[in-house]
């Protein structure tokens, strides 16, 4: 309720000057046994001046700082681009301690503290010219589309930054929260009027006036502080979507080139079915051989080719989704260029888990939530600082003698009933609750990255086995057969048997490299590495 008000008319000598002395607030706190009311003496040059100091606003981002060092191995960190300053200080007539208060103690979360500057997305994806982020364009470039040369990972990877909707939507949510920056430091409007008092002959009275609310206590810098945490909260979403895009892609390459080496056995089995059933088609016109021998092959050679054409269908649409997820539909893929069996480094679990406490956008959007609900409790506390509006203006009053007067107005609310206490008490529950999910959302990576390295580690051992051991063998005994089965010395079933553990071998590697190019896709994912493999 607005309960000051001063009014004076100014004639020349005379003038009417007014003061108000305000002698106590109350001001609730939570104790955790309950809202206990506790008073606070406050006098007209003490507290209550504070209450009437402007404070600047200041929407301008911070400087930029020292980008973190890499973790061992290929983990590449975000480069720094901070648009959020530091944390403020406290609040006037706030006690840091009163947030300690029994049963609500702020617990600091591991690994990070209050007001650490966070690194931002990396800007060779999220390019800037001056403080401007540039969109990805929406236009497909033909002549890429059109290539005819083998499509690389790279290709893609390129393809997707230029054209995903995704992005463009993560971006444009940057584009928002900047707004919302600019506009949480907007000072209000002042206001214009004009009235009549009176309207009476010679004692009517005239006059037009100007007011403006001036903000008290700092409260448009700390809601610009808040909202600057939003400028990089949106920078790691952003970040974090541009990598499951790109940890889609990934896998959807890897599995297509899998099935291309599928293809590339099974046309090969194929060969071999072919050859098996034209040997056993010599030695039946020769009298040496069976009619059942012979279509057993036949049915075999028929299996083979009929897994080939299944592959052959599988690879081609798989290629169709391989452009869906560039956001380009109609790019023309003709073939995939990759080492299948290229070597992977090793990745150890202690790495990957160190790694994530500073790289992944999850960890880093809840970190900033933190500093958020920070400046919001803040802005809270000093919320029950009233502002206060000053009002000048001039009235003509018509009569004998006329008169020129003045007029000043001065208004504020007075916390009485309401001091924003439960948006206060609310607004620390919100920051106890974000500290602690950080630490929810260090364990759940901690938990994926084990599962990571669990998968990881599983299929590399088996391409090893594989490469070492099975299919060395495998190869050697089907030849061996083949020769054998050609003098006849052994019969169609153990030539049958040669061919089906030769395919067997053969696809159980192709999986096993696949599982461990996905388990290793996984862990790039959660280290957010941009160059891969």
């Amino acid at each position: 309720m607005r309960i000051w008000k001063t009014c004076g008319k100014f004639n020349g000598k005379r003038a009417l000057i007014a003061a108000l002395s305000l002698t106590a607030l109350a001001s609730w706190h939570d104790t955790g046994r309950g809202l206990e009311c506790q008073s606070a003496e406050l006098s007209l040059r003490g507290k209550l001046k504070n209450w009437f100091k402007l404070t600047p606003v200041n929407v301008a981002p911070a400087p930029a700082a020292t980008a973190p060092k890499k973790a061992e191995g290929t983990v590449a960190h975000p480069t720094v681009d901070n648009s959020s300053p530091s944390p403020a200080e406290e609040p006037h007539g706030q006690d840091s301690a009163s947030l300690h208060e029994s049963g609500n103690e702020i617990l600091p979360v591991a690994g990070y503290e209050q007001g650490d500057v966070l690194p931002a997305p990396p800007p060779a994806i999220l390019e800037r010219q001056g403080d401007e982020l540039i969109a990805p364009p929406v236009i497909v470039d033909s002549e890429a589309a059109n290539a005819a040369a083998p499509t690389t990972l790279d290709m893609l990877t390129a393809q997707a930054d230029r054209h995903h909707p995704r992005l463009m939507t993560a971006y444009q949510r940057v584009q928002a929260a900047r707004g919302r920056v600019a506009q949480a430091g907007l000072y209000p409007n002042p206001v214009l009027g004009i009235s009549a008092p009176q309207l009476d002959g010679n004692e009517s009275q005239y006059n037009g006036f100007v007011s403006q609310e001036f903000v008290t206590a700092g409260k448009l810098d700390l809601a610009v502080k808040a909202a600057q945490r939003e400028v990089t909260q949106a920078k790691f979403e952003w970040q974090q979507e541009r990598l499951l895009v790109l940890t889609e892609l990934r896998e959807k390459f890897y599995r297509t080139l899998a099935i291309q080496n599928r293809i590339r056995v099974l046309e090969h089995l194929v060969h071999v079915a072919r050859h098996s059933l034209e040997s056993s088609q010599k030695l039946l016109l020769a009298g040496e051989g069976a009619r059942g021998d012979t279509l057993l092959l036949d049915i075999e050679l028929q299996r083979a080719e009929v897994a080939l054409q299944n592959a052959y269908t599988i690879y081609e649409f798989s290629k169709k989704q391989l452009a869906i997820l560039v956001g380009v539909p109609h790019l023309h893929i003709p073939e995939l260029a990759g080492d299948f069996a290229q070597e992977l480094r090793p990745y150890e679990l202690e790495e990957v888990r160190t790694a994530l406490v500073s790289v992944h956008p999850r960890v880093n959007i809840a970190r900033l939530e933190v500093d958020r609900n920070y400046f919001l409790m803040q802005r809270a506390q000093v919320e029950p600082i009233p502002n206060f509006d000053v009002m000048l203006g001039y009235q003509r009053q018509v009569g004998i003698p006329a008169q020129d007067q003045g007029l000043f107005q001065v208004t504020m609310a007075v916390p009485l009933w309401n001091k924003n206490q439960g948006n206060i008490a609310a607004a620390q529950r919100e920051l106890i609750a974000s500290r602690a999910d950080v630490q929810r959302i260090q364990l759940q990576l901690d938990n994926m990255a084990a599962d990571a390295i669990t998968n990881f580690q599983t299929a590399r051992l088996l391409v090893e086995r594989h490469e070492r051991e099975i299919l060395p063998k495998a190869r050697q005994t089907l030849e061996l057969s083949q020769g054998l089965y050609a003098e006849g010395q052994i019969d169609f079933l153990r030539l049958l048997q040669s061919q089906k553990t030769l395919l067997d071998a053969e696809l159980a590697w192709i999986d096993a490299h696949e599982q461990r190019w996905l388990a290793a896709i996984s862990i790039a994912g959660l280290l957010q590495e941009e160059e891969f493999p």
